[in-house]
């Protein structure tokens, strides 16, 4: 397996979760199918009635015929009566409820759900459910065996990470950053993004200060198996940008101003020609962690150094003491 994570759509097949099929016909989810070897989704099993005389009748519905899944809905692509005759395409090791899971000779519970990447069909998450206990997130790197009867993992190195829904782990971080003044301008330029347990955070602020605050807060989320961190503080930003504004030979040398707010970034001064004022935005808009680039660049074949407080009025001020 891949130990790479990708922010990616995603199915989440949850065992008993109600499945639709394109004629609204409903039935329950009771197995999922995954290949042994390379632990990728094969199919779905569920139990259909109310249609034709097939009450509780169970049906295995390729993989490629699942169009969404969530924890609370799976939507198939083809009506009941198609979808049956596709039972015989489908194979692979059928894991449900009745599956326990296993680490290092313990017991930890029986499948909750199964998380896989929807393109690929890779299996990503087993979420265990603990009956009265909270449930547990295992990264699918883990597995180290699959049968109908039990799925073996051996310990994760970070220890057993509990688990939360994504959207109840979102809302904690996002609450936790909003309860913090310091935080609060600061807020709307992050992105948190979270897939069981999984936490993305990308997006900009405006200090180192701001970035540390931040990691801060994670520390203290419950429910967090691995951060992928991707904040850019707006002073970082700015030398970055300015470090490729000096090194494309179409900018070198030009007295370009870079003034990033949350990731939007200004570009102010004086520029040689239209050129150089063309290429500055490609130049900045290219850079990691901005989102957008206002170009305020006046052309001016006498410039030669940026103007100070430039920001202010694109032009020269009067500094302090006067001049």
């Amino acid at each position: 397996m891949n130990d790479a994570i990708e922010l990616a759509p995603v199915l989440k097949l949850r065992m008993g979760a109600p499945v639709t099929s394109s004629d609204g016909e409903l039935g329950k989810l009771t197995a999922v199918l995954i290949d042994s070897a390379t632990h990728t989704l094969t199919g779905i099993q569920a139990r259909f009635g109310g249609l034709g005389g097939l009450m509780g009748a169970d049906v295995t519905v390729p993989a490629k015929q699942i169009r969404e899944a969530g924890t609370d809905m799976v939507r198939l692509s083809e009506e009941l009566p198609a979808l049956r005759a596709m039972k015989a395409d489908v194979a692979g090791v059928s894991i449900s409820h009745a599956t326990t899971v296993a680490a290092n000779g313990k017991s930890f519970g029986r499948v909750g759900h199964l998380t896989f990447t929807h393109e690929t069909g890779a299996l990503r998450h087993v979420i265990v459910s603990r009956g009265l206990g909270e449930d547990i997130v295992l990264p699918a790197t883990t597995l180290t065996a699959v049968s109908e009867h039990q799925l073996v993992c051996a310990m994760p190195q970070r220890g057993l990470t509990p688990y939360r829904p994504d959207e109840e782990l979102e809302a904690d971080i996002r609450e936790r950053l909003e309860a913090i003044p310091q935080l609060f301008v600061d807020v709307p330029g992050i992105e948190v993004r979270a897939i069981d347990g999984n936490v993305w955070m990308r997006g900009n602020v405006s200090s180192e200060i701001t970035e540390r605050r931040v990691k801060t807060v994670l520390s203290e989320v419950r429910g967090i198996d691995q951060l992928i961190f991707e904040i850019v503080p707006d002073t970082q930003l700015a030398a970055y940008i300015s470090t490729a504004l000096a090194s494309d030979p179409r900018t070198a040398g030009q007295p370009i101003g870079v003034y990033p707010r949350l990731g939007e970034v200004a570009l102010r001064g004086r520029v040689r020609t239209e050129a150089a004022q063309q290429a500055a935005s490609d130049v900045a808009a290219r850079v990691p962690g901005v989102r957008s680039v206002a170009n305020g660049l006046l052309v001016d074949s006498r410039a030669y150094g940026v103007p100070e407080l430039a920001g202010v009025t694109n032009d020269e001020d009067i500094v302090p003491g006067g001049r």
